[in-house]
């Protein structure tokens, strides 16, 4: 399963706890060209969609698109 996240609600929770993009990527436990590729709308695994979450304390379902 696939999913779309929300690029402006990952940044504004990232900014919120002073993550920039290679400290949300190391958090989440991803590489950085994922993160990119979530932060330009592209879809990716649903489970890489719960790493994101995760760091955030929230279900993949609330970062969706």
């Amino acid at each position: 399963m696939y999913a779309v996240l929300d690029n402006e609600e990952i940044n504004l929770r990232a900014e919120e706890r002073g993550l920039d993009r290679a400290a949300l990527a190391q958090a989440a436990g991803i590489s950085v060209d994922t993160l990119k590729r979530i932060q330009r709308g592209e879809r990716v695994m649903f489970g890489t969609a719960q790493k994101v979450a995760r760091v955030f304390g929230v279900r993949a379902r609330e970062l969706r698109a």
